[in-house]
C-alpha cells in the first residue's frame, strides 16, 4: 500500500487549489461527538481503501489529510469487491464501497461476516448506469435478451442490473452475464465484444466521452446508499475507533467542501484521473454525497437489496442486521 498521499499527487493538488483560488487549510479533528474518553493514536495507523484514488484526492484537496494524529497507508482498488475480501482479510481498517459489496461478503459467511458497515452516504446522482457502445442498435433493457452484459460481480451495478431486467420483464438468466473488473469491462466495451456494461463512473463518464450510450439509470431502480466499511477486529481495537471516528469526520467534511467548491475539485479530478473536464464534473456530480446516520431506514434498504439477490438465486439469504454498526453515528459532519 502507499503511504498517506504521494510527493507529487500532494504537490499537484497543492498547485491546482492554488491555480483554482483553492484552499488547503487544515481542519480541527472531531471533538469526540461520542463522549468517550480520549484515546492517545499516535502509534496507530489506518489502513484505508481507495477506488480511483478519489477519496485520497478529495482529502487532500479538502484540507482534511492535514495533522492527523495517527499514519494512514492508502490501498487502491479496481472496485468494491476487491476491497471487502482486503477487509474481511484484515488487510484493511476501512474502505469506501457502495451498497452491494458488503452484502455479497456477509452472504459468504467465514471472515465476510465480520465486515460492518460504520457510515452512511446518499448519493447526488445516478452511482451506475447501464450502457450500449457506439453504433449499438439497442435501445432499452427489454432488448438485452440473448446479449452479451458485462459487470462486476458484487458491486453496485450488479444490483442495478438486476433491478433493471426484473423492471424489464427478464430473468437473470436471459441474459449471457460476463463477470468482469472494470478495466477488463472498459476495453470488452471499447472493442464491442459486449453488448452492454452495468458500471458506475468514473467509468460511465469514460464511455460516454468514446460514442457509449445509456439505456438505464440506475437512480430510477436503486438510489441506494455507499458505506464505510470496517471489519470486527479493527473495531475491538480502541486506539484505531478513535482514529477512524476521528477519519469519518474528515470524511464528511470533505464531501462537503465538494459540494461547495465543485468547479476547482473537477478540475483537479480531471488531472488526477486522465478524464477530460467535462467527463470530471459529470463523474463528481454524481460522486457528490451527503453522509446520513445509519437508521432504521438505511437497514431496510440493504436488507431488501440482499433480499432480492437471493431471490433471484445470486446469492444465499442473509440476515444483515449484525453487519451494522452505529457507534460512529455522533461523527457524521
Amino acid at each position: 500500500m502507499a503511504r498517506l498521499v504521494s510527493g507529487a499527487l500532494a504537490a499537484l493538488v497543492a498547485l491546482t487549489l492554488a491555480a483554482c483560488g483553492g484552499s488547503t487549510a487544515p481542519t480541527q479533528q472531531a471533538a469526540g461527538a461520542s463522549g468517550e474518553q480520549p484515546v492517545d493514536t499516535a502509534g496507530v495507523t489506518l489502513r484505508l481503501g481507495d477506488q480511483e484514488r478519489r477519496l485520497q484526492t478529495l482529502m487532500q484537496a479538502a484540507g482534511q489529510l492535514q495533522n492527523p494524529k495517527y499514519k494512514i497507508d492508502w490501498g487502491e482498488f479496481s472496485s468494491g469487491p476487491p476491497m471487502m475480501q482486503a477487509l474481511s482479510g484484515r488487510a484493511l481498517d476501512l474502505g469506501a464501497v457502495g451498497d452491494t459489496p458488503p452484502i455479497f461478503a456477509a452472504s459468504a459467511g467465514g471472515s465476510g461476516a465480520d465486515i460492518r458497515m460504520v457510515a452512511a452516504s446518499y448519493p447526488g446522482g445516478d452511482k451506475d448506469e447501464i450502457l450500449v457502445p457506439s453504433g449499438s442498435g439497442i435501445k432499452d433493457v427489454s432488448q438485452l435478451e440473448g446479449k452479451k452484459v458485462a459487470v462486476t460481480q458484487g458491486s453496485s451495478a450488479h444490483l442495478t442490473l438486476l433491478l433493471a431486467l426484473q423492471k424489464a420483464g427478464l430473468q437473470w438468466s436471459d441474459i449471457q452475464v460476463s463477470y468482469l473488473q472494470p478495466p477488463a469491462a472498459q476495453s470488452a466495451f471499447a472493442t464491442h465484444q459486449i453488448d452492454a456494461w452495468a458500471v458506475w463512473y468514473p467509468f460511465i463518464a469514460a464511455a460516454h466521452g468514446s460514442g457509449g450510450r445509456t439505456i438505464q439509470a440506475g437512480t430510477q431502480l436503486d438510489p441506494g446508499h455507499s458505506f464505510l466499511v470496517s471489519n470486527t477486529t479493527s473495531l475491538q481495537d480502541s486506539g484505531k475507533v478513535a482514529a477512524l471516528r476521528d477519519f469519518i469526520h474528515r470524511v464528511g467534511l470533505a464531501e462537503r467542501w465538494a459540494h461547495s467548491h465543485l468547479s476547482e475539485w473537477s478540475k483537479l479530478y480531471a488531472q488526477i484521473s486522465g478524464l477530460t473536464l467535462d467527463q470530471a464534473t459529470a463523474t463528481e456530480k454524481a460522486a457528490l454525497t451527503e453522509y446520513v446516520p445509519i437508521d432504521a431506514s438505511v437497514k431496510q434498504a440493504q436488507q431488501k437489496a440482499a433480499d432480492a439477490f437471493a431471490t433471484a438465486g445470486l446469492m444465499p439469504r442473509v440476515d444483515l442486521s449484525k453487519n451494522f454498526d452505529t457507534r460512529f453515528n455522533p461523527d457524521i459532519a
